[in-house]
Order: C-alpha cells, then structure tokens, then sequence
C-alpha cells in the first residue's frame, strides 16, 4: 500500500504520556517497573488505539513486568477510566492530558519521545529504547497531479 501513497504533508505530530491515577504510589517509570514487578497483573493498562496498545506492551515486555492491559474505543472512554481509577496506566496524549496533569487529577511519568516536556520529568525513551509518536499526514494516490 506505500506504493500506492505520496505524502504531502505532516499536519501533526505529538508524544505520548505514561501517565498514571494518584492512587498509583510510582513517582518515577524505575517505581512504576519496581511496583509492577512486585504485584504482577495488578495494574491495567488501557489502550485507545495500535500505538498506545503497542507502547504499553513494549514496556512490558522489555522490563518484564506483567500488567492487564485493556482497550478502549476510543481516547474519551480511556481517560475516564484512568480519572476515575478504573484503569491505574495509560499511554495519553501529552496535548489532551495536560490539563488534568496541571490539575493533579493524573500524573505523568514520561514522554515517548526524544524531546522533553515540561511536564514530564523523565523520558520514556530512556529506559525501553524507543519513541513512539503519533502523527496525522496529509497523502494522495501515486501520479496524482495536484493544482
């Protein structure tokens, strides 16, 4: 199918979060390793699409922590279940999660890419190896003329 696309342009392009309930003791992704490793499959973790899915089965798999992971339909349903504790874990969308880490209604922990956030005092990337962004493209059929 690349074959058959050109990109045009890139629109966005943004980080994810590890970003936890409070109720979560973990201050730090080595705690959050640490209290995984200590109760494994006490923590869930919720998905909302392949790359929030793909980034939490990442870290388990490259620490060898055992979490529940549960998907959601979408980023709405995920972030009320991380708010209300249903779910401990997250992979969010730095952008849309701010306000609630602003507010202290969630923590985040790390960023999934290689520049850092304000609000985020460690990197992901420097314990799995990894960047995982997500992004929107603008693409047109190959030997597509544009005007």
């Amino acid at each position: 199918m690349t074959k058959d696309l050109a990109p045009i342009a890139l629109l966005t392009a943004g980080a994810y979060g590890v970003t936890l309930h409070p109720s979560v003791p973990a201050k730090s992704i080595k705690e959050l390793i640490a209290l995984a490793r200590a109760r494994p499959d006490s923590l869930n973790y919720g998905s909302t699409a392949n790359g929030t899915y793909l980034g939490g089965a990442l870290l388990c798999d490259m620490t060898g922590v055992k979490m529940t992971h549960v998907a959601y339909k979408g980023a709405g349903p995920a972030m009320v279940a991380l708010m209300s504790g249903e779910i401990e874990v997250a992979l969010t969308s730095v952008a849309s999660t701010l306000p609630h880490i602003r507010s202290g209604k969630l923590r985040v922990l790390a960023v999934t890419s290689a520049k850092r956030f304000p609000s985020a005092p460690e990197q992901f990337g420097e314990f799995i190896r990894s960047e995982i962004e997500k992004w929107g493209k603008v693409v047109k059929a190959t030997g597509m003329k544009l005007e």
